[in-house]
């Protein structure tokens, strides 16, 4: 018996349905009630609907069109949910899918991210990376974002402290060197304009507080 429903599987997955309801009849005749014969005769019976979905996404698979092959292969999952076949290709496809779908999201944010579009270029990383969870390609991407903008962040309060400078508003070029030193503590430039920034702002305060008297 096992042999013969064996038999009938492998025939059902390779669409052979004369061999499939030939195994099936012999197996049905030595045990009428058995729970696996009324499967097997239940997949038999979608197996035209199957092979015909799946030569659909053979085709689809070939011409590149992924996505369109994905939905067909999960239709034939749903009509057998037993197919090997199908399972098999369902599972190759939609990794081939994502795979496509990651690389492109890469390009897209390094794209993004050499145009100096942050944001967009971290909306590019951040889907590539649920695409691939656990991804170190995305991740460090996504540091790369994160450390250009600190960098243009810090570029941009360096130019506007020095400018600040140069028209001695001393308490704003103090203020910005502040910022600056938040952002990142080891850059020379934040620490060393704070602090003449700062004795330049106190010189003014005192020169004012003697001419007051």
């Amino acid at each position: 018996l096992q042999r013969l429903l064996e038999q009938a599987r492998q025939a059902v997955d390779k669409g052979d349905a004369s061999a499939a309801g030939s195994a099936l009849s012999t197996a049905a005749l030595i045990a009428p009630d058995n729970a696996e014969i009324a499967t097997l005769q239940q997949r038999l019976a979608a197996a035209p609907e199957v092979q015909s979905v799946l030569e659909r996404a053979g085709s689809a698979e070939a011409a590149g069109d992924l996505a369109q092959a994905q939905t067909l292969l999960q239709k034939a999952v749903a009509l057998d949910p037993q197919h090997a076949r199908a399972q098999e290709d369902l599972k190759r496809v939609s990794a081939s899918l994502s795979n496509r779908g990651f690389n492109a999201a890469m390009s897209e944010g390094y794209a993004a991210l050499k145009a100096g579009q942050y944001d967009s270029a971290r909306k590019a990383f951040s889907t590539a990376a649920k695409l691939q969870p656990g991804s170190a390609e995305a991740a460090s991407a996504l540091k790369e974002v994160a450390a250009a903008q600190t960098a243009q962040r810090l570029t941009a309060l360096q130019r506007q402290g020095a400018k600040e400078e140069q028209q001695e508003q001393w308490q704003k070029a103090a203020a910005t060197y502040e910022q600056a030193r938040k952002i990142d503590g080891g850059v020379v430039f934040a620490g060393e304009g704070f602090k003449r920034a700062q004795a330049r702002a106190q010189l003014d305060k005192q020169l004012r507080t003697a001419l007051d008297d």
